[in-house]
């Protein structure tokens, strides 16, 4: 008889400090009102994703955790800029709006080193193409609203904040009626 296998949804991410939140939070609420085409993302669920390692049987996230543990153990601290905001993959053709977030080479040198180490079956990424941002809403059909179209073409620099990485976190996502519900399946502490 065959078992059945238990397949988990996950993605490891870089959580956002609560204040730079709801700077993000307070700065589109002039937008909400005008782009009601766009489904919010919920602010607890704000994080910056570096891979989605798709559906993973507990093996294979028992094998990213020890890959985690392994590169995090030399990686310090660092810093992100949070600000401006995006669309992709153009304002034209809208499916997701971003607040942008700038950092050094540390954050991709990272997460090339753990892609490289994890089996191309369980993540199948482009790395060349990673551009880290906080999804805060999507868009199944419609446009955006003109002035917020605006605010994207014109380089909107909003600086929502700095935040010192401190830990990056392994998470389950489970996708629901109402969202994609996350928790934590491990979180590994920088030095």
């Amino acid at each position: 008889m065959d078992r059945e296998i238990l397949l988990i949804r996950n993605f490891i991410a870089i959580p956002i400090r609560d204040d730079i939140k709801n700077e993000i939070l307070l700065y589109l609420s002039e937008y909400k009102k005008s782009n009601r085409n766009i489904k919010w993302v919920n602010n607890d669920n704000y994080h910056i994703t570096l891979f989605f390692a798709s559906a993973s049987t507990k093996e294979e996230i028992e094998r990213i955790g020890k890959i985690m543990r392994e590169e995090i153990a030399v990686l310090k601290k660092f810093v992100l800029r949070v600000g401006g905001i995006g669309v992709f993959p153009n304002v034209k053709k809208t499916r997701v709006f971003w607040v942008g977030v700038k950092t050094d080479e540390v954050l991709f040198n990272f997460r090339k080193k753990i892609l490289n180490r994890i089996n191309k079956d369980i993540v199948k990424d482009n790395q060349s193409n990673f551009h880290p941002h906080i999804t805060i809403g999507r868009i199944k059909k419609g446009n955006l609203s003109d002035d917020l179209i605006y605010n994207i073409q014109n380089g909107n620099n909003k600086l929502f904040g700095e935040q010192i990485v401190d830990k990056i976190v392994h998470y389950k996502s489970e996708l629901t009626q109402n969202g994609a519900i996350h928790s934590v399946i491990n979180t590994y502490m920088l030095k």
